[in-house]
């Protein structure tokens, strides 16, 4: 029994290994065999834009050195920004495997990210892409992007549209938190850096995920965010908010994003909220300078002193008002900084 548990189904191909080894980033082609060879593994992922298209004349890939009867290859479209672009891949994908022998191959890691600066995933264009890739009889592993299946929107279709393989994952804010999390550990780690002084400036979008990284890692030991959202609630209970799925074009599709905001990290507003995260940084020095409101406009006192009630009464409870800063603007950005680093 305990040997038909470990093994893993996905479509109708059996692995006796769950693990899955990538092809990319060794230092050496000999690096990446011995790699494989020895992990016992039986999936190898490999991206498809970056493999020669002709397999048999190329002497640059080290893939046709593999045993491709104990292996099975997994092609993935990273690097696609489009559905199109993806199903292409998925397509050349297949092309690949037939060159290795494997014919009924028809596996694909489906990755869609259209966001070029902070690679952010795309949950529409990736079920664009899983809805005709399936028709067509390809095996499709979809990322769930928000993690442990926190999607309302876009996770729960993945089954009725037919994936045969769901990549659990964190979420897109917990993802880019943990970056800057190993980031702060690298630091730590350097000649010259005290590692008592670490602090963090977010702008915009990335006010998000490093209040997240400095809620968990007590070793950030200041933060200024920069245009950072007031909370989530604020977006929330606003007539402007509408509770339904915005149409993309994509055949019908609604987006998630404005349904809730586990699109972006699982819990929130159920949870917690952002107010929380920064009264997680007490007592350390936490700068906020000019927050958001719903509309992304700046937020007004009332919003601002109504949101930011429980972090105020933290701060002040472990005497250390001084230490949470709340600024209209940026004018006096120099002296901040100063305050902060200092």
């Amino acid at each position: 029994m305990q040997n038909n548990l470990d093994k893993l189904q996905i479509g109708n191909k059996v692995f006796n290994s769950r693990l899955m080894l990538g092809t990319g980033k060794y230092r050496t082609v000999e690096h990446a065999l011995d790699s494989i060879n020895s992990s016992n593994c039986e999936l190898v992922t490999v991206a498809i834009r970056r493999l020669p298209t002709d397999l048999n004349n190329d002497n640059t890939t080290f893939l046709k050195h593999l045993d491709w009867e104990k292996l099975w290859l997994l092609p993935n479209t990273a690097g696609s920004q489009t559905a199109e672009e993806a199903i292409r891949m998925a397509f050349l994908g297949h092309e690949l495997a037939c060159q290795l022998g494997q014919e009924d191959n028809y596996f694909v890691k489906l990755e869609v990210i259209s966001d070029p600066k902070y690679l952010l995933p795309d949950p529409v264009g990736t079920l664009k892409a899983a809805e005709f890739l399936v028709k067509k009889g390809f095996v499709v592993a979809a990322a769930d992007v928000i993690g442990v299946g926190e999607t309302k929107n876009t996770a729960v279709r993945g089954p009725s549209i037919g994936y045969s393989a769901v990549t659990i994952a964190r979420s897109v804010i917990g993802i880019q938190a943990g970056d800057i999390i190993r980031v702060v550990d690298y630091l730590k780690s350097c000649d010259g850096v005290d590692a008592n002084k670490i602090g963090a400036i977010g702008i915009d979008e990335m006010c998000l995920p490093l209040i997240h990284a400095a809620a968990f890692d007590n070793s950030i030991s200041t933060v200024e965010l920069i245009g950072s959202q007031v909370s989530y609630r604020s977006i929330a209970m606003n007539r402007i908010y509408e509770i339904g799925l915005t149409p993309t074009g994509y055949d019908g599709i609604g987006h998630p994003y404005e349904v809730d905001f586990s699109w972006g990290i699982g819990g929130v507003l159920t949870a917690y909220d952002l107010p929380d995260l920064i009264a997680c940084m007490a007592p350390r020095k936490v700068v906020l300078v000019n927050l958001k409101d719903q509309t992304l406009e700046s937020a007004s006192n009332d919003l601002i002193n109504r949101d930011m009630t429980f972090p105020r009464s933290v701060y002040s409870n472990k005497g250390v008002s001084e230490n949470l800063k709340i600024l209209l603007s940026n004018e006096n950005s120099e002296d901040i900084f100063d305050w902060c680093f200092r």
